[in-house]
């Protein structure tokens, strides 16, 4: 008889399975199925883990690298290079740029035939806590420091900048400081400094990545953390400010100690722009001891002079030992230049600088107007988006028709043509009739003058920056050359210069100063050409004169009308010969026989 604790047993528990029922066990699955679930689930963690890396952010994620790198189960992940090519351009938009060296020299500058460019990089010093020479140093980015400490405990030699730069220096009157003030550093000054670079460098998050994580990194994962460090580096001390250049005196808890603006080539108040705000700032002392320097600077020059009233310490337009430098959007005023053009040619230019050298100081962009901000802010945020893009390096620096557009336009060198050798490069070979060959040509960033023999062709943009140019063709046969005037180059100028009119206008050409002696030569082909346009243009006037004395002579006399009109073709076709003679669609005899006897006559010289 079953009692109330069967019963219970009995709802608690199900029925115990017959003893004649087969026991049965989960089918074994076959292994080929097996293999095929088991790549499944090993691909489904990887595009998983891969999906989680590019969604989190840099801090977050190099969190979980350490927590990755103490699991063994999960360490192989910081080896799988396929995995952090694919983060590098997932956070990057490219893998890490290798190394650029990048030199103010003149001769190297002079060896490329290439023009300075002022980027709107200013170069700043690293020691911020010893006080400033009396005298403006050059930085040498820095000859004291031989190892550089970065993110990744890797040890690798700096190289050192040259210091034989366009640089002028210029003393500051600065009684109250001593001249040994700046010099005196500490026995260990290069430990103390690499400590503080090594400082500067980790700053983005404390303690990682740790040992562990750099031992097991692969080279991919090791680029990816390096360039984790130059972006945030990037993030922090490029700063983009609505303010007024006139009045910043701070950048966050930073003093500003340098004004970086924009400068006319013999350093006076323009009146107008950033640089008229800055020498109100400065006072009068400024306007006064800009004139006793008597110099005149290119595109790359650099100088410094002291602030006078400006509240700073310096106004640079160059490299040197300040920690915090406020500076101006470069050309986007009265020179023109689009300001989302401008704004992304200088993050570009600051960004690839930065990551060639140890940077620890801070730059500031103050922008006055709203569109001006905006546009930097939105250029830095597309930079940093793609912060190894190929785009960035795409053109090597000041040897990009684009780039150096940009500082002809600020500085008015785009104008200044240089005598080409190689006709092949002259854009108007692409417009060029049947028979007709160039002569000698003339290019500038901005503008191409080609003279053929037939015509003169004029290429012009609206600004250097433009690839779309404006074609227009002057023949000689119909467009006389007159007024030729050749203006030489003084000590202070860049370019001598060729004025003339042909077809009612009037065109100069200035021409770089160190091919004067060709500029010479060009301007007597020119006045030559010009000579043989003339005479070629009496002799038809007097061509047309006799054949008008000729038919006035028919009239009185007596022919028949089969003899006036034989008469009348053969006058026709004798008026046609002329009018070819002196009217002729090729000037090449006349080009090269000015050109031979510019060569006879300098050979006879010699």
């Amino acid at each position: 008889m079953a009692t109330s604790r069967d019963e219970n047993v009995q709802l608690n528990h199900a029925a115990p399975a017959p003893h004649d029922a087969a026991t049965t066990k989960r089918q074994r699955l076959p292994d080929a199925a097996a293999s095929c679930r088991a790549i499944s689930r090993v691909f489904d963690v990887e595009t998983l883990l891969q999906g989680l890396l590019a969604m989190l952010d840099l801090p977050s994620l190099a969190s979980l690298l350490e927590v990755l790198a103490v699991d063994d189960s999960w360490r192989g992940v910081l080896g799988h290079d396929h995995l952090w090519k694919e983060m590098l351009n997932t956070h990057f938009g490219g893998k890490l740029p290798p190394a650029e060296r990048f030199s103010d020299n003149e001769e190297l500058e002079e060896e490329d035939e290439q023009e300075g460019v002022v980027e709107g990089e200013i170069q700043d010093g690293e020691d911020g806590e010893e006080d400033e020479p009396e005298h403006i140093e050059i930085l040498e980015v820095d000859v004291e420091m031989d190892d550089d400490v970065s993110l990744l405990g890797d040890v690798e030699e700096v190289e050192d900048e040259d210091d034989d730069s366009d640089v002028v220096l210029i003393p500051r009157p600065r009684a109250e400081r001593s001249v040994n003030q700046g010099s005196t550093r500490p026995e260990n000054a290069a430990e103390s400094v690499a400590e503080a670079r090594q400082a500067g460098a980790v700053a983005w998050f404390d303690g990682v990545p740790s040992k562990k994580v750099l031992d097991a990194a692969c080279s991919d994962l090791k680029d990816f953390l390096r360039s984790a460090e130059q972006l945030v580096q990037f993030d922090a001390r490029v700063q983009i400010i609505r303010g007024d250049i006139g009045e910043i005196q701070t950048v966050g808890v930073q003093r500003v100690d340098g004004l970086a603006f924009p400068t006319a080539a013999f350093l006076r108040n323009p009146h107008t722009g950033a640089a008229s705000v800055i020498f109100h700032r400065a006072g009068q002392g400024l306007a006064d001891y800009v004139p006793t320097l008597g110099i005149q600077l290119d595109v790359g020059d650099a100088i410094a002079t002291p602030a006078f009233d400006a509240g700073v310490d310096k106004l640079i337009h160059c490299e040197e030992n300040l920690n915090c430098v406020a500076m101006t959007s470069i050309s986007t005023g009265n020179m023109g230049m689009r300001v989302d053009i401008a704004a992304w040619f200088a993050l570009c230019a600051i960004q690839r600088y930065m990551r060639s050298t140890d940077w620890t100081a801070t730059i500031a962009i103050v922008c006055f107007d709203a569109d001006v901000y905006t546009a930097f802010t939105k250029s830095k945020t597309k930079l940093m988006a793609q912060f190894n893009a190929d785009a960035l390096r795409v053109i090597p620096p000041l040897q990009n028709r684009l780039v150096k557009g940009l500082a002809g336009d600020l500085t008015g060198s785009a104008d200044v043509c240089k005598i080409v050798a190689d006709f092949s490069k002259c854009l108007a070979s692409e417009y060029l009739l049947p028979n007709e060959t160039i002569a000698f040509s003339m290019v500038s960033v901005k503008e191409e003058f080609t003279f053929t023999n037939m015509a003169l062709i004029v290429l012009e943009g609206e600004n250097a920056t433009t690839t779309r140019k404006f074609v227009e063709r002057y023949d000689y046969k119909d467009s006389a050359i007159k007024h030729v005037k050749f203006e030489s180059a003084g000590h202070v100028d860049r370019d001598c210069e060729i004025k003339f009119h042909i077809g009612g206008k009037s065109i100069s050409i200035d021409i770089a100063k160190g091919e004067q002696t060709s500029a010479q030569g060009i301007y007597k082909v020119l006045e030559l050409l010009s000579r043989a346009q003339v005479a070629n243009e009496r002799l038809w006037e007097i061509s047309t004169l006799g054949m008008k004395h000729a038919s006035e002579a028919l009239y009185l006399t007596e022919n028949s009308g089969q003899t006036l009109h034989k008469q009348s073709d053969e006058a026709t076709a004798w008026l046609y010969e002329a009018y070819k003679r002196t009217h002729p669609h090729c000037y090449r005899d006349v080009i090269q026989t000015a050109f031979s006897d510019l060569r006879l006559v300098d050979k006879m010289a010699q």
